[in-house]
């Protein structure tokens, strides 16, 4: 199984868009896909999929189980246990890392071959737990998202050094929002 994680330095650079397609491309493609929304304050695969409701059921081993999008793409979001999608969730470290060795442990997957994992934006606390749970595995990548703005550059290179640090191989670095056509004059700007 190879695991991807969907890292930015900055939110809003396009980091869930780019899991999300990535996810769908894929699935569609040959390959079984599982999503994983782990930006626990602020999740948006549901919204971006499409799932209005809330839910997470277990199965008889206590194991979660996951949305099933399509036959080949399964997703799970901390936006799946809220009542609302405007609910807040305002938790400190502790908790969250909880949650997320919760969601990469503790999931009935089933049968898939690339596991996405939308992460938040930034190096916090949810990186390093990520880090420390796929420590030493030879499949680990991380596909970098931002944007071309100059004072990305630095926010690329922190998520680079951490990378390198953690033993978390590169994949690639995705620059967003580079151009752009005008809906009203039709006019392209780069």
């Amino acid at each position: 199984m190879v695991v991807l994680m969907v890292m930015s330095g900055k939110g809003g650079v396009g980091k869930s868009t780019t899991s999300v397609l990535l996810s769908l491309y894929l699935s569609e493609n040959g390959h079984k896909v599982a999503l994983l929304d782990l930006d626990i304050c602020g999740p948006s695969i549901s919204s971006f999929l499409g799932i209005n409701e809330p839910f997470i059921t277990r199965d008889d081993n206590g194991l979660m189980i996951p949305y099933e999008y399509s036959s080949s793409l399964k997703c799970l979001s901390m936006s799946f246990l809220l009542s609302r999608s405007d609910s807040a969730v305002i938790w400190r470290g502790p908790r969250k890392n909880a949650m997320i060795k919760e969601f990469c442990n503790k999931v009935a997957w089933g049968d898939y071959d690339t596991l996405i994992i939308d992460t938040p934006p930034g190096i916090i606390d949810e990186h390093i737990t990520l880090a420390e749970l796929f420590y030493g595995r030879p499949d680990v990548y991380a596909l970098i998202v931002t944007t071309p703005h100059v004072l990305s550059i630095d926010d690329v290179t922190r998520q680079i050094k951490f990378c390198d640090r953690t033993g978390i191989k590169m994949l690639g670095i995705v620059e967003n929002m580079t151009a752009f056509t005008c809906p009203n004059c039709q006019v392209f700007f780069q």
